[in-house]
């Protein structure tokens, strides 16, 4: 796909075909809320640290109005890592198949790191480069097998083991 925002609809889509995926607990709403809301219940869960995220949630809650399979958490806080993302990360770590992050704060490998070993299948768009920024080298992602997606801004998608040697579905 061209448009930067979206490039990980290919991979995620692949993904969404080969594993039974009902709930994604999705980090970061806006132009791919859709996709997963025609595929799945979805919970978004938003940081806004800025007025700009203020203003992208209000644009989201009213395209995304009439959903019934669509759930919004909106969450003040700064853009680190602090103890209001932890804990919104630690409220939402059950009952989710996939989660997707793709927040606009620059805490995007905590918040992977806290999903390990509670959601089973998880993915992270822009992975192909910031990797200072972003963190991407402080990804632990014990008991998983991580996949990369280079095109565009890149996808990495991590899979429990136990899912690809078992073939255990989601």
């Amino acid at each position: 796909m061209s448009n930067g925002w979206i490039d990980w609809q290919g991979p995620i889509e692949s993904i969404f075909e080969k594993y039974q995926i009902n709930n994604v607990l999705e980090f970061g709403l806006g132009e791919g809320t859709k996709f997963f809301l025609d595929r799945a219940k979805t919970k978004s869960v938003e940081f806004m640290a800025q007025d700009s995220h203020r203003e992208w949630m209000q644009k989201c809650k009213e395209d995304f109005k009439d959903r019934k399979n669509w759930e919004l958490e909106a969450i003040e806080t700064t853009d680190s890592f602090n103890d209001t993302v932890k804990k919104a990360v630690e409220r939402n770590l059950k009952g989710f198949d996939f989660a997707f992050v793709d927040c606009g704060i620059h805490c995007r490998t905590d918040i992977l790191n806290a999903l390990f070993g509670h959601v089973p299948i998880i993915a992270a768009h822009d992975t192909s480069f910031g990797h200072e920024d972003y963190g991407w080298n402080n990804i632990k992602g014990e008991g998983y097998e991580r996949m990369d997606f280079p095109e565009g801004q890149g996808t990495s998608v991590w899979v429990k083991k136990e899912i690809l040697t078992n073939k255990i579905p989601v």
